[in-house]
């Protein structure tokens, strides 16, 4: 997880791969005592969803997150005989793809 600090008034853009376009503007609109107000800019064709509202709709379609990779990684290497020792065990995760769901 990236983890920006950001003040009132600023942005962060979410791009394409490759760099050439704005994907996702999120601004931060006002900070008042413990809630931040939020503003995102995306093509329509994007959906921007809070995250309680996205998750049961996509659960069965998301990427596994690091974490359930690595695990499930961990026992195939098990099944296949791998080293007894855990802390010997070399595991690659690719990350998975960033979708927003906020």
């Amino acid at each position: 997880m990236l983890v920006l600090s950001r003040k009132n008034q600023e942005s962060v853009v979410v791009g394409s791969p490759d760099g050439t376009e704005s994907l996702l503007k999120v601004t931060v609109i006002r900070i008042r005592g413990g809630r931040v107000k939020l503003g995102f800019e995306a093509a329509a064709d994007i959906p921007i969803r809070r995250t309680e509202l996205w998750e049961p709709r996509h659960a069965d379609s998301q990427p596994k997150s690091r974490d359930a990779a690595a695990k499930e990684a961990m026992e195939q290497w098990d099944d296949d005989g791998g080293a007894a020792d855990p802390s010997t065990k070399s595991l690659a995760t690719s990350s998975a793809a960033v979708r927003p769901c906020l």
